[in-house]
Order: structure tokens, then sequence, then C-alpha cells
């Protein structure tokens, strides 16, 4: 029996709650090794429509990118680097690589247009 590897990060919205997020490595292999070197990822993200976009350097290719998404799972532009939280079910443009999902809770009713982000490594399986 085979088991998915999965990295598991903290995701702090500064001054209001931390959540978990799984990664599994198994979606963008290449992708997570560079998110999980860059780590810990801390900057100011934005509400863009339905999502919590994080810019980041990263520079990442498109692995398996797809456009339907749900709340709670991220993802990363590929073109910009960006990292994204979705707040809401739904399909964006472009399509980007999907990375994992929120294990916690996730209600993003609290959040204002612009929030601190920290992404740090909590764990490995």
């Amino acid at each position: 029996m085979s088991t998915v590897e999965k990295k598991v990060v903290t995701i702090n919205i500064l001054k209001l709650k931390s959540y978990r997020a799984e990664l599994p490595r198994i979606y963008s292999p290449l992708t997570l090794q560079h998110i999980m070197q860059a780590l810990p990822l801390k900057g100011t993200a934005m509400k863009k429509g339905t999502r919590l976009v994080l810019p980041t350097e990263l520079k990442v290719r498109p692995e398996k990118p797809r456009s339907d998404f749900e709340k709670g799972q991220l993802s990363i532009d590929p073109s910009s680097g960006n990292i994204s939280i979705h707040l809401q079910s739904g399909e964006i443009q472009p399509a980007e690589n999907y990375l994992g999902s929120i294990i916690d809770d996730f209600d993003p009713s609290s959040l204002g247009l612009t929030t601190g982000i920290l992404i740090k490594e909590v764990e490995t399986e």
C-alpha cells in the first residue's frame, strides 16, 4: 500500500487566524518543491474576485493546470508566481497549478481587501 507524500503548511492570516493546509506532492511535484524551498513566504495578499492572492517571486511551470477550484483550495499561477487561496468554489481563467487544500474549517468572511499572510512549513508525512 503506497501513501501520497504530503507537506503540511500553516497559513497565518495575520491578526485573524491560522489554518493548516495539506499540499500533496502528486499534483504538482516540481512546483511544490520550489514552494517548500522558498518557505516561509510572507506578504500582503489582496482579494481579487473569488480569491485571496499573495504575490511571490516564485518561478514555476504549468503542471497539470486546472480552472475549477473549491473553497479553501490553494493554487499558483505559473505565469506570475502568485499563490491563490480560493474563497469560494468556482472557475477561474487562466488555469493554475493546484497545490492543495486548507484542512481546518475555513471562514473567509472576516477578510478585508488586503491582509498580511505568512506561509510556513509545519510537518511532513
